[in-house]
């Protein structure tokens, strides 16, 4: 256990000299025997295979697992897409590179000026493919300006393209504000 900043690195062979995954948080615990990595306190998580950046205040790491957990809000942001993200809470499968958002779930893309608000997001961080189930509303500023929002999206929250579900007892509803009529 360290009561100081603690940095943690994964390296991709036994060389050790390429980092593709990064955990440091203020105060920390590495179990050897369960190879678990627990940090508290501005905690920062760098993948750098996807590259993505997870801010929060505590996280989990199961290394054998390659899945980070973090039951603390989350701020994520993956710089070269120009995607950011904010939830209640995280899991990360550095493996898969998948994103397991919950909880109060905002999403940014910035090429369509896009948003996503949901109950719970699934998010392929090296396809841009989403899965919004709950509550989920989608603008985009960009031309056409517009607002759907429905029970369930699926779609790219790069490319600003997404489709909106409904179900049997949910409505889907579509606005697009035209500046010209």
């Amino acid at each position: 256990k360290a009561n100081q900043s603690l940095k943690v690195e994964q390296f991709a062979s036994d060389a050790h000299q390429t980092v593709t995954d990064r955990i440091v948080g203020q105060e920390g615990e590495v179990d050897l025997a369960e190879n678990t990595v627990t940090l508290d306190q501005a905690v920062t998580v760098e993948s750098l295979t996807q590259p993505l950046i997870v801010e929060s205040q505590q996280a989990i790491w199961d290394v054998d697992a390659e899945m980070v957990e973090m039951n603390s809000p989350v701020n994520i942001e993956q710089p070269s897409r120009q995607v950011t993200a904010q939830a209640k809470q995280a899991s990360l499968d550095l493996a898969g590179e998948v994103v397991y958002l919950t909880g109060s779930v905002r999403a940014y893309g910035e090429e369509n000026d896009s948003r996503l608000a949901a109950d719970s997001v699934t998010w392929q961080t090296q396809t841009q493919q989403v899965e919004a189930i709950g509550n989920v509303q989608y603008q985009q500023a960009a031309d056409p300006d517009i607002a759907i929002s429905g029970p369930r999206a699926v779609g790219d929250i790069e490319a600003g393209t997404l489709v909106i579900e409904g179900g049997a007892s949910a409505d889907v509803v579509t606005e697009i504000m035209l500046d010209d009529f």
